[in-house]
């Protein structure tokens, strides 16, 4: 996974990921909890929804969202625009 610094106001590391609808990708980097960390949205629907361990809180991500793990150990999406305003990529 590529890493990412948050943009001017409280610069911090990130790691995500562009969600691309594959359940093979949701197992590699989300967790291989089907049902328990993740699920489809629907069995025609590439959109996933993640259930955020603990707080009780679900979100949805769509193809093309950015799915950003915290230093916390959560999840949460951003629409590409979001994202791009939010963060820029660390060069290694």
């Amino acid at each position: 996974m590529k890493k990412f610094r948050s943009k001017p106001v409280d610069p911090h590391e990130v790691e995500a990921f562009v969600w691309d609808g594959d359940g093979d990708t949701a197992n590699d980097r989300i967790g291989d909890g089907y049902g328990k960390d993740w699920e489809f949205l629907s069995s025609t629907s590439k959109d996933i929804i993640l259930f955020v361990g603990g707080h009780g809180m679900n979100t949805i991500a769509r193809v093309g969202d950015w799915i950003v793990y915290t230093p916390l150990g959560g999840y949460f999406v951003l629409t590409p625009e979001q994202f791009s305003a939010s963060y820029e990529e660390i060069a290694e």
